[in-house]
């Protein structure tokens, strides 16, 4: 019987192994660099474009299936103005027309709102690996980036309510913010890694990094 560990992973284009990109410049990404390293059979749920609340039901799908199986989860997160209008309002989705405007007149507070959707994801799937007794690993790094950030804290146009020090505010007294184990800094940017020229998608030594900064995770628990 085999004693070799499953890894799953689930994240966007900067967790997915065969983006032509990479397969193009030779680049071997984290998840394989961490599943060699740790001698783990991986399995590989990420997709370019994913939103986080499409990585949070791969990931509930798997732990449900694998979790028998002593698996290890990472999550890497992705920018969190990816949404799926289904998901979250069904009933502001217009079926004819696709119009999807779920904050109504709070269009100010776009940046709160995607942060929030997104964190609200994660906890959710962290939560859910420890109620199944799951080891998971997760990184906002990379991808992450909260949208129109640097615009509402610099136009001058935008009200004093809806400035980017009112949004921190109001990101800090969220339940889900409060209750995960990011820091602010963290939310408003993810670390900045080298790339690929002219493509923006992480280079040999930044997903080197990554891999190292989950095996680090994963040894320190």
């Amino acid at each position: 019987m085999s004693t070799t560990r499953t890894l799953i992973v689930g994240g966007c284009s900067f967790s997915y192994s065969d983006l032509g990109i990479y397969k193009q410049h030779g680049i071997f990404a984290w998840p394989r660099v961490v599943a060699e390293q740790l001698d783990m059979e991986l399995i590989e749920l990420s997709q370019p474009g994913a939103s986080n609340p499409y990585i949070e039901n791969v990931l509930t799908d798997a732990i449900l299936e694998y979790k028998d199986k002593n698996p290890v989860v990472m999550a890497y997160w992705s920018v969190p103005n990816r949404i799926n209008c289904l998901d979250f309002y069904p009933d502001k989705c217009d079926e004819n027309t696709k119009i999807f405007n779920p904050w109504g007149n709070e269009l100010e507070y776009l940046p709160y709102y995607c942060v929030v959707n997104s964190l609200r994801c994660i906890w959710r799937t962290k939560t859910f690996a420890k109620q199944h007794g799951i080891e998971f690993y997760h990184d906002l790094s990379g991808c992450w980036a909260v949208p129109y950030r640097l615009a509402y804290a610099n136009a001058a146009s935008l009200t004093r309510e809806a400035s980017w020090l009112a949004i921190k505010s109001k990101i800090r007294k969220n339940w889900y913010f409060r209750n995960l184990e990011f820091s602010m800094k963290e939310i408003e940017e993810g670390e900045i890694y080298s790339e690929i020229p002219d493509d923006g998608h992480p280079d040999q030594a930044a997903h080197e990094k990554i891999a190292r900064e989950f095996i680090d995770k994963y040894n320190h628990d």
